[in-house]
């Protein structure tokens, strides 16, 4: 093997290494709070520290006028796992994983969103 080929191939294998370094270094923050929020009707009913939580639990939200979500919690994740709305789109949505994709329950009036500081914000090319 040449000098001048066995140069570029260390070089490569260094970016390589140190790539992987950072990614592993920038990419686990688990310092930085995941929230969840979860409003009726616009009006802010519970906030969840999705780090905090060690053991997977339910709770009910109601909007006033008979209509209830059963929220689910689990380390990390939230998703609302039972409705009494007619359609279940907000129960066929799965878990929030960030504020760009919140599962709505439009008849009950009830949204759950995570806010988390490393998810991609929207901006005018991401629409």
């Amino acid at each position: 093997m040449k000098k001048g080929n066995l140069i570029i191939l260390v070089f490569i294998v260094l970016i390589l290494i140190i790539s992987l370094i950072s990614i592993f270094i920038l990419g686990s923050d688990a310092t930085s709070p995941t929230v969840a929020k979860i409003t009726v009707y616009g009006k802010l009913e519970k906030t969840i520290d999705l780090n905090d939580v060690k053991e997977p639990y339910d709770f009910e939200v109601t909007n006033g006028t008979g209509g209830y979500n059963v929220i689910h919690v689990e380390p990390g994740k939230i998703c609302i796992s039972d409705a009494n709305c007619p359609d279940h789109v907000c129960v066929k949505k799965g878990y929030v994983t960030s504020k760009i994709a919140p599962a709505v329950c439009i008849p009950n009036g009830v949204m759950v969103e995570v806010d988390d500081p490393n998810a991609p914000e929207i901006d005018s090319l991401s629409q």
